[in-house]
């Protein structure tokens, strides 16, 4: 970590200059945040502009700052003109190749959108995501070796570390939902699938590249995660961490052996649930996981998600095979009428599933084109590393409550792509010293 400081420490200074100046003035920030990864950019300065984008993604989830929304369009779009820019990037990780088909067919949809500028917005931002990121990771994983993905470790426990204790600094800001941590994100669940994915992470870094960390780091980081996990009483982000290490112990002994664990529990689900949420409530962990609460934020109701997917299924039969285009759900779900109409029922927000998000904007067309070369991209990954199959399933099944895998200038889009990034295109190095 001391080693992470001391070789990072200007882009520390420059990541809490933006910081500063954004909670100065709005414009300022956002005129500062611009010229200087302009300069990055100039100066192909790849590891800063990465980390930059990275650290706005996860500022942008907080609903009192409100510059990064405006400057992350900025950074990932100088990623991608990097990239583009320097098209030998391109022969190495375009992991986009496999979505081509689905990017073509999201546009194709743009003019069946009701709201045109938004939908091309964001299918453009997505569409820059999957083309900048994977080129980028892998020539910085052949230029820098291992020492990119520790870095990336030391500044994702840095983020946690911070998130953990901001509960000190200003609890009044840090907690929200009747006093569930939500650190610096918009809302307890944000930091908890940020654990989730953090874990994730860290898992690829140590079992993967075969990174070796001191015990203090191991520790550190386990004992950061659980705490926030707890803290934030996420239960989808929860029980998606259970399943991973689940699924990772099994995979260790035999990949077949996890695949028709994964395929029985999921087909004996409806009938073992009740039984393991009694389990878990016997066991104590009732009121952390919010299993006994009652009402719309009950289990049952899927804390008001119900209500959601219901309309949302309404919806998809208005334009079941080829949707209304990019970002129709999460307009739709925020226009006046219907937000006060479904607050009314006791919720708030959007679809909350990734499934029935792509449904309602790309149809079942877009749904099958974009998850049948996910799922292709997990299995060669399967083939590699025995992380593949745990990072797909519990994915999978916190995509059923939360809608991160639909949008793009979110910080656990960019985890996974990076995650799958590594496994189909770096190879793991020699081990190194423990720092």
């Amino acid at each position: 970590m001391i080693e992470f400081v001391k070789y990072q420490q200007r882009n520390l200074f420059l990541f809490l200059l933006w910081m500063i100046t954004g909670y100065i003035n709005i414009n300022l920030g956002v005129v500062v945040i611009s010229l200087t990864s302009l300069l990055l950019f100039v100066k192909r300065f790849e590891i800063e502009l990465l980390l930059g984008l990275f650290l706005m993604l996860i500022l942008s989830d907080n609903y009192y700052l409100h510059y990064p929304g405006i400057v992350k369009p900025v950074l990932l779009s100088l990623l991608f003109l990097y990239v583009l820019f320097n098209s030998s990037l391109l022969r190495d990780g375009f992991l986009a190749r496999s979505f081509i088909p689905f990017f073509v067919y999201t546009i194709a949809l743009w003019p069946l959108s009701d709201y045109l500028a938004i939908s091309v917005q964001k299918n453009l931002a997505y569409i820059f995501l999957y083309v900048a990121i994977p080129p980028l990771f892998v020539h910085l994983f052949k230029n820098n070796g291992n020492q990119v993905i520790r870095h990336l470790i030391y500044f994702v426990l840095l983020i946690l570390i911070f998130n953990l204790t901001y509960r000190i600094i200003q609890p009044e800001l840090a907690l929200s939902h009747g006093g569930r941590l939500r650190g610096f994100f918009g809302n307890p669940n944000g930091l908890g699938m940020f654990c989730f994915f953090s874990l994730m992470l860290f898992e690829l870094a140590r079992q993967y590249f075969r990174i070796s960390f001191s015990k203090s780091i191991n520790w550190t980081f386990y004992i950061v995660c659980l705490a926030l996990l707890f803290l934030t009483a996420s239960r989808a982000s929860i029980f998606a961490s259970l399943i991973f290490y689940s699924v990772l112990f099994l995979a260790r002994f035999s990949l077949i052996l996890a695949l028709t664990s994964v395929l029985v529990f999921s087909l004996s689900f409806q009938f073992l649930v009740d039984p393991l949420l009694q389990l878990l409530i016997d066991a104590g962990f009732g009121e952390i996981l919010r299993l006994t609460t009652e009402g719309a934020e009950s289990i049952e109701a899927g804390s008001g998600r119900l209500i959601a997917w219901n309309f949302a299924w309404e919806q998809i039969q208005l334009n079941f095979f080829f949707g209304k285009a990019w970002a129709h759900e999460e307009e739709l779900f925020h226009t006046p009428g219907i937000q006060t109409f479904l607050n009314s029922l006791n919720h708030e927000g959007g679809a909350h599933n990734v499934y029935l998000i792509f449904w309602m904007n790309t149809g079942l067309v877009g749904l099958t084109l974009f998850f049948t070369p996910l799922i292709s991209i997990f299995l060669q990954a399967m083939k590699k590393s025995e992380l593949a199959l745990p990072v797909l399933v519990s994915c999978l099944f916190l995509a059923f409550f939360e809608p991160w895998l639909a949008a793009a200038m979110n910080p656990y889009t960019i985890i996974l792509l990076i995650i799958l990034t590594s496994l189909i295109y770096c190879r793991p190095l020699l081990n190194e010293e423990s720092t």
